[in-house]
């Protein structure tokens, strides 16, 4: 199936006609297969006077903005729109990006790498500017930036930043993020899109391949950039840094600015000067709750604008792992998918089976399904942590292959996360059954396991079962990577980083999910010698998080 994509740009005191970033989309699109793609074209024109309409495109929306709401309010705009008409992929253009001819061909064949695989969140093409590359980078040690060099194609591992302009967002996840953040109403709001993408453990695809070129104003300071948009600058930049940047990063950010400085002091620029200097001495005698305050006491206006709308009804993903499960994989989803609404997704990871699996999961013909295959066998944790990456919904459901769901779990948990807004997992009793769906009368699994989500028992004896829990898609930034390899699971690790990190565990006491032990699982019994290693590692990785975390 062919990508739909919308392309949202924004334009400030340019008309359509000149500005580079409409006219080389127009020559990009003429050079592309009509059946390669579906574009449509939207124009947000900032600018106090509105301009003529533009008729370039076929598929062409004007809207005139001249209360000048910035870039994250149009993008937000925008992402509405590709939600309502059903497009898949959100292209964000400024007015001043020169696309080659070629753009649009060689994203969709990006886009057919990672089309089928929803933890592929954006394609971001490498961008040139002033003799230097501009985007894509990372943060090393999660505070210096690194470029990636010009022909770098393909999925790094760490997380990946690019500028606003010329790249392609997948809307599900946006949507999944809540949009891009109104408080960085113009400036850094890539870093924030980026981050937030990041945070829920999505990857971006580097098209090194696609070569961009774009005029960034900060780099012209003398010459193009104004006081008020250089205060701006440096608010939004300083904002983020002390929002999401670690204390390294923070020292990067220090150095970076008193290196601006200086170079003002040599120009003669006396009001840039004076501006970097204040958020110098901001940065420098003042600690970072001040200067937050001050920074959203100024944006107040404009937190009126989000696409993440408080009242908007919430998205279901099922997390599911599957591997050799023929026998009962049509049972499980038989008693899941009556459970789910039209906008709920249940996500299949298949982590190489070697029987029908996969043929059977097909076989229901569902297109609330969505299959993702590993070539390679890569065990349970790294099986669930690529589901819940690939998950575009608000309440996340961890499901294994082999068990089943009662007729009430969905609604009965999405009425605990509701009457417990605090509350980022919620878990549940459950029923074992045997191998035939009968009740198990051994419960040595259930002894001294009284549901508590205290640190110190659950280090002692794991009371988080993941086929009965439930999360909130916000918390994937706190739990992700899943640590490995280790010896214990993702649904201690979880459930204990949630508990240390202050998040409320809601309980709800009665079975909601008939847990089938079979010979595959009830002979998993660990000797004394594996039972305090597990430990041990899980106590390591907690502090190390906490430690990473402050």
């Amino acid at each position: 199936m062919k990508p739909s994509i919308l392309a949202v740009i924004v334009l400030y005191k340019t008309s359509p006609h000149d500005s580079v970033s409409v006219t080389s989309l127009a020559r990009a699109l003429a050079a592309t297969d009509p059946d390669a793609l579906r574009l449509r074209v939207m124009l947000v024109d900032n600018s106090p006077e509105a301009s003529a309409a533009l008729g370039l495109f076929a598929e062409e929306v004007y809207r005139s903005a001249p209360e000048n709401r910035g870039l994250a309010h149009a993008y937000n705009a925008a992402l509405r729109m590709a939600q309502e008409l059903g497009f898949d992929w959100l292209l964000t253009l400024d007015q001043d990006t020169a696309l080659p001819e070629n753009f649009l061909s060689e994203l969709g064949n990006a886009v057919a790498l990672i089309d089928a695989d929803p933890q592929f969140a954006a394609v971001v093409p490498q961008i040139q500017g002033a003799g230097r590359t501009l985007s894509p980078y990372t943060f090393r040690w999660g505070a210096l930036p690194i470029w990636f060099p010009p022909d770098y194609i393909g999925i790094p591992n760490e997380a990946v930043y690019a500028l606003n302009s010329a790249s392609l967002l997948r809307v599900s996840a946006l949507r999944q993020v809540g949009g891009y953040d109104p408080r960085f109403w113009l400036d850094a709001s890539d870093h924030a899109i980026f981050h937030a993408l990041a945070a829920y453990g999505k990857r971006v695809y580097v098209a090194g391949n696609i070569q961009v070129q774009h005029q960034l104003s900060v780099l012209g300071e003398k010459n193009s950039m104004p006081a008020a948009r250089y205060e701006n600058l440096l608010a939004a930049e300083s904002a983020f840094w002390d929002l999401h940047m670690n204390r390294m990063a923070s020292w990067e950010r220090n150095a970076k600015l008193a290196g601006r400085l200086i170079r003002q002091m040599r120009r003669g620029e006396t009001e840039l000067r004076r501006i970097s200097m204040k958020h110098l001495q901001l940065r420098l005698l003042h600690t970072r709750k001040f200067r937050l305050r001050i920074w959203e006491r100024e944006v107040a206006g404009r937190l009126n604008d989000s696409v993440a709308d408080a009242q908007r009804l919430l998205m279901v993903s099922v997390c599911m792992a599957s591997y050799n499960g023929e026998r009962y994989i049509e049972e499980q989803i038989g008693s899941i998918l009556p459970q789910l609404r039209e906008r709920d997704e249940l996500i299949v990871v298949d982590d190489a089976s070697s029987d029908r699996t996969r043929e059977l999961i097909l076989g229901f013909e569902d297109p609330r399904i969505k299959l993702i295959v590993q070539v390679k066998n890569r065990g349970v944790v790294e099986t669930f942590e690529h589901a819940v990456r690939s998950a575009t919904g608000d309440i996340l459901f961890l499901c294994d292959g082999d068990d089943i769901w009662t007729p009430d779990k969905v609604e009965k948990t999405l009425q605990a996360f509701a009457e417990n807004p605090k509350a980022r997992v919620v878990c549940s009793g459950l029923k074992l059954i045997d191998e035939n769906g009968h009740p198990f009368n051994n419960d040595d699994y259930m002894k001294n396991r009284e549901f508590t989500a205290s640190l110190l028992p659950n280090l002692m004896r794991n009371r988080f079962q993941g086929s009965s829990m439930a999360l909130r898609s916000s918390l994937l930034s706190l739990v992700l990577p899943f640590p490995r390899p280790r010896m214990f699971l993702h649904d201690a690790w979880i459930g204990m980083c949630n508990t240390m990190t202050g998040g409320g565990t809601v309980y709800i006491a009665e079975p909601l999910l008939y847990y089938r032990r079979h010979a595959s699982n009830v002979s998993q019994t660990m000797g004394l010698k594996e039972q305090i290693v597990k430990r041990v590692q899980l106590t390591v990785a907690l502090a190390v998080h906490w430690f990473l975390s402050c």
